[in-house]
């Protein structure tokens, strides 16, 4: 089974099955939204959630279930794989509410933590190697709606 777009992240902070596929969206410095394009040759996109994190080293650990190739082929990982996500000062980070599709907000490394979703995407490293993201997108969980009467 391939899933494109944001499908895969639908399935796993409880939203629907299927989602629509649409690029992907970023912001200017100034908070604009801008396109990004595809994957670019030579990148992965990995889903997952974010299990450990080093501020000292700027980088985090990855729980992947999802990878895409520049090509769109997906993978769907039963037993989550790990890898290490460096972050530099090429880094795009952006927190995204995926259930409102709201335009995403640029924040900060200190922003990031250990439990978040999160899709990165970056140069292909080889097994074991640390991958240096070009962006990397925290997903906002869907709330659930409170029952408050009595």
């Amino acid at each position: 089974m391939l899933l494109t777009g944001t499908a895969c992240c639908f399935q796993l902070i409880g939203g629907c099955k299927t989602a629509p596929t649409q690029p992907d969206t970023l912001v200017k410095g100034n908070n604009q939204p801008m396109n990004e394009p595809k994957l670019q040759a030579g990148e992965i996109r990995l889903t997952g959630n974010i299990s450990s994190i080093s501020a000292p080293n700027k980088s985090f650990e990855i729980a992947f279930f999802t990878s895409t190739l520049a090509n769109g082929q997906t993978s769907i990982i039963e037993v989550a794989k790990k890898k290490v996500v460096n972050v530099t000062a090429q880094t795009i980070i952006v927190r995204r509410d995926i259930q409102r599709r709201e335009t995403p907000v640029k924040i900060a490394f200190s922003d990031v933590k250990r439990g978040d979703v999160a899709i990165v995407t970056g140069a292909d490293s080889e097994t074991g190697k640390p991958l240096n993201a070009r962006l990397i997108e925290v997903l906002i969980k869907p709330q659930t709606a409170k029952n408050t009467s009595e």
